[in-house]
Order: structure tokens, then sequence, then C-alpha cells
């Protein structure tokens, strides 16, 4: 038995060939078994033996692909890191130049309100003070126009005086020419002086006191 299992062994490492171990297990299964037996117990253990083999090529094929996996993983791993880093490099360049863009924005915002205040600054002096000046101006005219309202209605309040006296002197004169109508001589008659200061204004009624005066 140990010789035989030498032989195999011998055969095995000198050949090196699938056939040669097959004929070899066959002769040494005949030679302990016997051929109705190697028949019988061949096929299971070739069905063992394919069993077994497959379940190694299953494991070697699942550790190949968790292999490729894990590397696939990696190098997406390393990707993504490189890209956030490049993103948050092109955030901070972005960061800096809305800030940049904000001074330069308020520095031209200063420098026109600057400019713009030092340049109608006088302008608006001159234009307030002649607004001030407008303003006097009109209270002025305000002022005049309530003097001179007053004093029209004192002018016609004296109008409406002098015609009230008018008429009152002339209604008198009447009395008097009624009066002294039938008098040759009226040497003593006298025309008021104020009945001449009176009628100085209206042409009209003074030539008519005028033929009155020369008729008596």
């Amino acid at each position: 038995m140990c010789n035989c299992h030498f032989v195999i062994c011998r055969k095995f490492s000198v050949s090196g060939n699938i056939y040669n171990i097959r004929d070899s297990i066959y002769n040494f299964a005949t030679t302990i078994m016997g051929p109705q037996i190697y028949n019988f117990v061949w096929p299971i253990i070739m069905q063992l033996c394919s069993f077994k083999m497959l379940w190694i090529f299953y494991f070697i094929v699942s550790c190949i692909t968790t292999f490729l996996m894990v590397m696939v993983i990696k190098i997406v791993c390393d990707k993504l890191h490189a890209l956030s880093e490049k993103l948050a490099a092109k955030e901070h360049t972005l960061k800096e130049s809305i800030k940049s863009t904000e001074k330069v924005l308020n520095d031209i915002d200063n420098k026109s309100v600057s400019m713009i205040e030092d340049r109608y600054r006088d302008l608006m002096i001159d234009l307030k003070k002649n607004l001030m000046k407008t303003e006097q101006e009109v209270k002025s005219l305000q002022d005049e126009v309530t003097s001179l309202s007053l004093r029209r209605e004192n002018l016609k309040n004296d109008v409406l005086k002098q015609q009230e006296d008018y008429h009152k002197m002339l209604a008198t004169f009447n009395k008097d020419l009624e009066s002294n109508n039938g008098q040759p001589k009226c040497s003593n008659f006298k025309v008021p002086t104020t009945l001449r200061c009176t009628y100085t204004s209206d042409n009209h009624s003074r030539s008519t006191i005028r033929s009155k005066v020369d008729r008596l």
C-alpha cells in the first residue's frame, strides 16, 4: 500500500498531468477496493471535488470583485476628495472676489457721494439763500398787500363819508335856495368853505353850484 502511494506521488510530481493522476488513482483504487467499488465511489468523489473547486472559484471571484470594488471605491473617494478641495478653493476665491467687489462698490459709492456733495454744496447753499430771499420778499409783499388793503378800506370809508357830507350839504343848500327865492338881494349869503373843499372832486357838481351861486 505504501509502495503504491509512493508510486502515485512520484508520478504526480514527475508528470503533473491530470490524466496521469487519474490513472494512478484508478490503479490505486482498483488494487485496494476493486473495480466495482471504484466505479461507484469515483463519481461521488469527482462531484465533491468539483463542488469544492466551484466554491473555491466563487471565493476567488468574490475576493477579486471585493478587491476591485475596494480599489474603485478608494479611487472614487480620492477623486471626490480632490473635487471637494477644488470646490472649497473655488468657493474661497469666489468669497474673496465678492468681498473685493463689495469693497470696491462701497468705495465708489462713498467717493461718488462725497464728489456729489462737494460739487453741489455751493449750489445748495445758493439755492437756500435764494429761497430765504424769496421768502423775505414774499413776506414783504404780503405786508405791503395788507397795508394797501387797509389803506383802501380807509380810503373807501373816507370816500363814503365825503359822499354823505356832499349829499347833506347839497340838501341844505337846496333848502337855502328854496327859502331865498323871493328875496331880491342875497349879499349876506356865503357859500361855506367846507362845501368848496368837498365839491372840488366833482367837476359837474362844482359847475352846477357855481351856476346857482351866480344866479343868486
